[in-house]
């Protein structure tokens, strides 16, 4: 049998999810569809997946189930009101209504409902002659053994029913204001590497800290820390992130927690046994870096993952000064570099901040905005790095000013 539960999102999909961790004899997935957008799933049998994206790929969905399976669907219903009002206090989700609805109406509340009543019409005229069961959100708790028993369930039940009273996933209103480009996050998990190359510019962190490596404690603070906010995508760096030793748990634990759109590993990718089945599974994008002797392997993770692999030509890197550059010939930046950094315990503005620090031995003190504990709220201590007078940008080499006061053609 598989069992489908659909939703408009918004709707408590991921706490369902949560419960159907605890059933045995079927597996469970939610949003499985994300890892491989390009075509539409496969689902084992005797799997329950919960996706409420499904809801717009109705069509493929019924095309997709054979007669020769047992197919039962779940309509995981919210009150439009509410799934409105959390939809509109995520990010992006006021560009969406403006742009399916073509109108700059500030009050956008309406359209949002009218857009969440369109999709729960389209669920309920899919679901019209097909095994299927009504289960509302609010009362989710108490319909549990209902749906236990319609799917022949056997496992833990009642830890299944005690995940509906967390909330995951949860939204609320933030006051991160986020400029186009600028909502990605960079996790720097480890400064060793196989390599030492002149021009990183991550020399310095590994004299610094040279046994430096994330930890799950740490990975779990940001998750949490990170609250409601969802980042267009999260870059997992280093040094040689292949040679973080959570590599695997830590995956799959930012996999589980759905706060990005996509999952990057930036890597060299000579540490082949490293890129596995299971951590490709884990990974939207597996950008690597060129270097004479390695054209084999990027061949041969090319042909396994196609587009999923991006090769990157580490002749295009740019050194790190090692020294500021006087302020009236740099300032303000032409920045090209974008998005946040958390390295440890420490969260930053600038995903180049860390490595500008340590090459040319600055303090920012007196700059709050730009590093800050990864605590709740951190988000919201942080400026986007919008460019300005500020000093690290006087030595990084992703302000395009000093690439040029260097005599090197700008990336």
């Amino acid at each position: 049998m598989r069992v489908f539960v659909l939703g408009t999102g918004r709707c408590g999909t991921m706490t369902f999810a949560k419960a159907c961790s605890h059933i045995t004899n079927y597996t469970s997935g939610h949003e499985t569809h994300r890892r491989h957008p390009e075509r539409f799933p496969v689902y084992p049998d005797n799997h329950i997946e919960v996706d409420a994206h499904l809801s717009w790929m109705l069509g493929s969905l019924g095309d997709n189930q054979h007669t020769t399976y047992d197919v039962k669907y779940v309509y995981l219903y919210r009150r439009p009101d509410a799934t409105a009002e959390s939809f509109l206090n995520r990010p992006g989700a006021q560009q969406l209504v403006a742009a399916l609805f073509q109108t700059r109406e500030p009050q956008k509340l309406p359209l949002m409902r009218l857009l969440v009543e369109h999709i729960q019409c389209n669920i309920e005229v899919f679901l019209r002659g097909r095994q299927s069961m009504f289960i509302d959100i609010d009362s989710a708790a108490q319909q549990w053994p209902e749906f236990w028993r319609w799917i022949g369930a056997e496992g833990d039940m009642e830890a299944g029913r005690k995940e509906f009273e967390v909330r995951y996933n949860a939204s609320s209103p933030t006051s991160v204001s986020v400029p186009a480009g600028m909502n990605r996050m960079t996790l720097n998990v480890t400064w060793d590497c196989n390599r030492s190359c002149p021009l990183c510019s991550q020399q310095k962190l590994r004299e610094w800290y040279p046994d430096y490596q994330m930890s799950m404690d740490e990975i779990k603070a940001f998750i949490q820390s990170t609250g409601s906010h969802r980042f267009d995508s999260i870059t997992i760096s280093g040094g040689e992130p292949l040679l973080w030793e959570n590599l695997k748990e830590g995956l799959a634990c930012l996999r589980a927690a759905n706060i990005a759109d996509k999952i990057a590993v930036f890597s060299n990718g000579m540490l082949r046994d490293q890129i596995t089945p299971e951590v490709m599974g884990y990974l939207d994008l597996l950008r690597l870096s060129w270097y004479e002797g390695n054209e084999a392997t990027m061949i041969e993770l090319k042909g396994n993952w196609g587009d999923r692999v991006q090769v990157v030509d580490r002749r295009s890197h740019t050194p790190s000064p090692g020294s500021l550059l006087p302020h009236d010939e740099v300032m303000p930046a032409e920045c090209s570099c974008t998005g946040w950094m958390v390295c440890g315990e420490w969260a930053f503005s600038c995903s180049m901040l860390p490595s500008v620090i340590a090459e040319c031995q600055i303090s920012i003190q007196g700059y709050p905005e730009l590093m800050c504990k990864v605590e709740p709220g951190y988000l919201e201590r942080l400026a986007p790095y919008v460019p300005a007078c500020y000093d690290p940008c006087r030595g990084c080499v992703s302000n395009h000013k000093v690439v040029r006061a260097m005599g090197v053609k700008c990336r």
